[in-house]
């Protein structure tokens, strides 16, 4: 079932390669005896085998990848860009002498996207779809099927579900309740409520987005605008004046477990009455002090301000307190690499460079929000602003995510000839 795809639009028969392939690579390693955060650099190492052996052997890679495109699109813009900065970071993290296996794999996960984004945004074949408007009925009950058997494989084994997977399922579940398809949109929300029990932070926004993205779709218009806006911002703060009665409602329905205690974090922050130093905000404890520790870095001298650390910065975290965090550095805690907060990652690695490049992914995310609301015409283009637009939010709190995602690459490949 799995082995065997039907025609479908070549981003759903990669979600389903790369899916399968993660979850086996997780089983296999995880039975090895690789822990959680020890086995995510292999796991991201073996998914870009697959995908780059699946592309050669399916021809998709043509010599027009080295042609120079000039296109002034928002994608295109943004990658040759972060590309500029990469390479550069690249020279200035080896002349700073950064840990060597950051220096590289930071420049190769960029490297790896450029390479992936320009092989989408010149093959013709795999752009054909962009326009179409949906599936027909066999191909959405084939997915139907394919998703539930992931989901099932990922809670009988104990394996994590890849998070794009679950954030891909959110937009095409989203694209397909804009079609009026509600019975197949519910069912593409099922591996997310799979996954609800021991959701993090990070994909509970994005099913709030994805709500909220559903309540604004088509009831505001280019005329409206402003005062939607102002609606909407009069909802906003009403929202964090009631957040402690609400957040107190809300957990008074929920059972003991990992949902449960994320909306009580929410709950004790709202109402001021969180304890920073409780073991049961350590992850949040940490961003805030991974955030204290690249402001000090970047603004210690102006070459830090305008070029951060270069690629391989790190960060000494030998006081940190998450034991998970130091688990995860390669080189030791004296040397934390990986800064969760979007944002501040991209400062520490290029600094001044970087905050402009989180800049340009703040523009597509305000583009992108309003062609899903506004288009009124549905195509196949929706939902890959869907997808970026819920992935970049859903890496805000998770910026490695980000980069080491190939669909990203890949979408925002597709869309530079589609803008």
């Amino acid at each position: 079932m799995i082995l065997k795809i039907p025609k479908l639009p070549i981003v759903f028969k990669l979600v389903i390669l790369i899916t399968f392939f993660e979850l086996f690579f997780f089983y296999i390693l995880r039975i090895i005896g690789f822990g959680v955060f020890d086995l995510v650099p292999y796991l991201r190492l073996f998914s870009v085998f697959v995908l780059g052996t699946f592309l050669l052997l399916s021809k998709h890679i043509t010599k027009s990848i080295f042609k120079i495109d000039k296109s002034k699109t928002i994608e295109n813009s943004l990658v040759i860009f972060w590309l500029f900065i990469n390479a550069f970071s690249l020279v200035y993290g080896i002349i700073k002498f950064n840990p060597i296996v950051y220096t590289i794999t930071d420049f190769m996960y960029i490297l790896i996207g450029f390479i992936l984004f320009r092989i989408f945004q010149t093959n013709r074949s795999s752009n054909n779809f962009i326009n179409k408007e949906f599936l027909t009925n066999k191909q959405n009950s084939y997915l139907v099927k394919v998703f539930m058997f992931f989901a099932l494989i990922s809670a009988l084994l104990k394996i994590e579900m890849p998070s794009f997977f679950i954030v891909f399922t959110i937009s095409y579940s989203l694209y397909l309740f804009f079609q009026k398809k509600y019975k197949y949109s519910i069912f593409f929300l099922i591996p997310f409520f799979f996954h609800v029990y021991k959701a993090n932070r990070s994909l509970l926004i994005v099913f709030i987005l994805a709500l909220i993205l559903i309540s604004l779709r088509k009831k505001i218009s280019k005329k409206n605008i402003i005062s939607t806006f102002i609606f909407l911002t009069i909802i906003f703060f009403s929202l964090i004046y009631w957040s402690e009665e609400i957040l107190k409602f809300v957990i008074s329905f929920l059972d003991p477990g990992p949902l449960k205690f994320r909306i009580q974090q929410l709950y004790l922050i709202s109402s001021d009455k969180i304890n920073w130093n409780a073991p049961n905000v350590l992850s949040l404890k940490q961003r805030l002090v991974e955030i204290e520790s690249v402001l000090e870095y970047w603004l210690s001298n102006p070459i830090h301000f305008l070029f951060g650390g270069g690629n391989g910065a790190t960060i000494d975290g030998t006081a940190f307190k998450d034991s998970g965090v130091q688990s995860g550095s390669v080189v030791g805690k004296q040397a934390i690499h990986n800064i969760h907060v979007l944002p501040f990652s991209l400062i520490l690695r290029y600094g001044f460079l970087g905050l402009l490049l989180f800049v340009f992914l703040l523009n597509i995310l305000k583009r992108y929000f309003f062609n899903i609301i506004l288009t009124d015409k549905l195509s196949f283009k929706i939902l890959l602003y869907i997808f970026i637009f819920l992935w970049i939010i859903y890496s805000m709190p998770a910026a490695s995510f980000l980069w080491t995602c190939s669909l990203f690459w890949i979408t925002l490949g597709i869309l530079s000839k589609h803008d």
